[in-house]
């Protein structure tokens, strides 16, 4: 038998069964084909090893938060695949030292097998390193606006600790010269001493660390005292009963004025008025005294003023007394011997006249 015929027997032999074993393979081969191609991509999150380890160096170069990597492979395990499971992406620190820049590689990432890695992005990264700088820096307040008429004591108002370790890269570091807290609101406060534990304002470099993440700070809050002065008040003279009206009182009171220094509560001074503020002098005799036995009394009377509202007060006025003098009236005259005269009655003899110059008292108040 020729070995052409024995061939086209053997190819003719069973055609349905060949056939059909023909059209099984190509469909697997086909089913296993598109499991192959199966893609996705994850985004996996990144760390560094080893960071402790570098000493007097820091990293000052950010890390991205996320790797997007894409993958190829079987339909069935790319599917099941969770951002997790590959990662995260572990940076060896001393390479990147030594490298500066680190190529993303498959065998980076926990891939299963059979599984592709088609790219990453970023496809490498970048580092870059400077030298480790401490420094201690004060802690600064920062404070919100406080409602009208209070404000803060910033002499006894502090921070526990008032001062703070930080460490970081010397770039960072160096421009540092405070670290302010967070805004502490004092709307609605009252006077009085506020204690409250506030976090710090750190800046948002990797690479830069504080001592203490927190401060207690106690703000004094006291009322808003002003002080502003009015002019040209006018002053009474009020007199006491114990003055003879027949005596003298000189003060020179007609057109007397002085100045009065006002301290209170700033929304209560800016709006007081001048007639709210009343000054007057107490005279008494008690107070005059004869210096020099000429029978003139003096005196420096004090000016006062009426008193004042709960929420103001006069604390100096200027001139603070005003000069008096008294001079007291003058004796009764003796009585005149009667003089007789032949058939008439005695009479009295004939008296001198007197006159004493008076100020005219003032008006009470």
């Amino acid at each position: 038998m020729s070995g052409g015929g024995f061939l086209r027997r053997v190819l003719a032999q069973n055609l349905e069964l060949k056939f059909l074993a023909l059209v099984i393979g190509l469909a697997i081969f086909y089913s296993r084909e598109r499991e192959e191609t199966a893609e996705r991509t994850l985004q996996v999150d990144v760390m560094t090893i080893g960071e402790q380890s570098l000493g007097d160096l820091v990293r000052v170069s950010p890390l991205p938060g996320k790797i997007e990597i894409a993958v190829r492979g079987p339909e069935r395990q790319v599917a099941g695949l969770r951002a997790d499971q590959i990662g995260p992406l572990a940076l060896p620190i001393r390479a990147a030292v030594e490298e500066g820049r680190l190529e993303l590689r498959r065998d980076m990432f926990n891939l299963p097998d059979g599984v592709r890695m088609l790219w990453a992005d970023p496809a490498a990264i970048d580092f870059r390193f400077e030298r480790r700088a401490s420094k201690v820096v004060p802690v600064a307040l920062e404070l919100g606006d406080t409602d009208r008429d209070v404000v803060v004591d910033l002499e006894r108002s502090a921070a526990d600790p008032d001062e703070v370790l930080v460490t970081g890269a010397e770039s960072i570091v160096g421009p540092i010269h405070e670290l302010r807290t967070l805004r502490i609101e004092l709307a609605g406060r009252r006077p009085g001493t506020m204690l409250q534990d506030v976090g710090l304002s750190v800046p948002r470099v990797e690479s830069l660390t504080a001592a203490v993440e927190s401060v207690r700070v106690a703000v004094v809050l006291v009322a808003d005292l002003v002080d502003s002065e009015r002019t040209g008040l006018p002053v009474e003279v009020v007199r006491g009963t114990d003055f003879d009206p027949g005596g003298t009182l000189v003060y020179g009171a007609e057109g007397l004025r002085a100045a009065v220094r006002v301290r209170g509560v700033r929304s209560v001074i800016e709006m007081l008025d001048a007639s709210a503020l009343r000054l007057f002098v107490q005279v008494d005799l008690n107070a005059f005294v004869d210096r020099d036995g000429d029978g003139v009394l003096e005196a420096e009377i004090p000016i006062q003023a009426v008193r004042a509202g709960e929420s103001w007060s006069v604390v100096e006025i200027t001139p603070a007394v005003v000069p008096m003098t008294w001079i007291p009236p003058p004796p009764p005259p003796a009585e005149e011997p009667l003089v007789e005269t032949e058939g008439q009655p005695a009479a009295p003899a004939p008296a001198q006249a007197t006159t004493s110059a008076r100020a005219p008292a003032a008006p009470p108040p």
